[in-house]
């Protein structure tokens, strides 16, 4: 029978040992002996039982829980261990969040087959685009943020610095989709580098 908002309200820690409250699908509450509650919820993956935790109630509602355990459900149905696929998605945003526009920009020209051209590409980048946005995380860079550096570079009068900058721009975002798992995928960033306008 589902759990109700009235039991869990009511539901006390026990001296020595958690206390369980089921729900459904596998979803259950516990409540440890120092009175902190979780979320958890019980499931099968390759013929194995795994428990994945959904939150802390009541940060996380009843309501929320559910929806929480019907997500990890189709990824369950979809033969996609939500366990795992969380620890990967941890993994990629460790990694993402130390991944910067500088980083990535110097190890991705630095592998070009043309070092004297990657030198003055970089030298560019270096004095025109990685102080304002060298120090942000990759995954984060969205095309309007590289428009407005390219406006400071054309407040200079440089047009033509300003067309070689959108061109890096493009050539390193193009790199990093193809290198680092498609960070900008669906952000319209590459095409949006080559057709800006920046005096718009």
């Amino acid at each position: 029978m589902p759990l109700t908002d009235l039991q869990i309200r009511n539901l006390r820690p026990e001296p020595g040992n958690p206390v369980r409250l089921y729900d459904q699908h596998g979803l259950y509450l516990e409540v440890s002996p120092t009175g902190r509650t979780y979320w958890r919820w019980k499931y099968r993956y390759a013929g194995k039982e795994k428990r994945l935790a959904l939150g802390v109630y009541p940060e996380i509602s009843l309501k929320d829980a559910r929806l929480r355990c019907e997500e990890a459900r189709k990824l369950l149905s979809a033969r996609v261990d939500p366990l795992q696929q969380r620890k990967k998605e941890k993994l990629l945003q460790t990694q993402q969040a130390g991944e910067t526009f500088e980083k990535v920009g110097r190890e991705w020209y630095g592998k070009q087959a043309e070092p004297d051209h990657s030198k003055r590409v970089l030298s560019r980048l270096e004095r025109d685009v990685f102080p304002f946005v060298g120090d942000r995380p990759v995954a984060e860079i969205e095309a309007p943020e590289l428009v407005s550096v390219f406006r400071r570079i054309e407040a200079r009068g440089v047009r033509e610095t300003v067309h070689r900058a959108k061109q890096d721009g493009a050539y390193l975002v193009t790199g990093v989709n193809a290198s680092n798992g498609d960070l900008f995928e669906g952000s319209g960033t590459v095409e949006l580098l080559i057709e800006a306008d920046v005096s718009a």
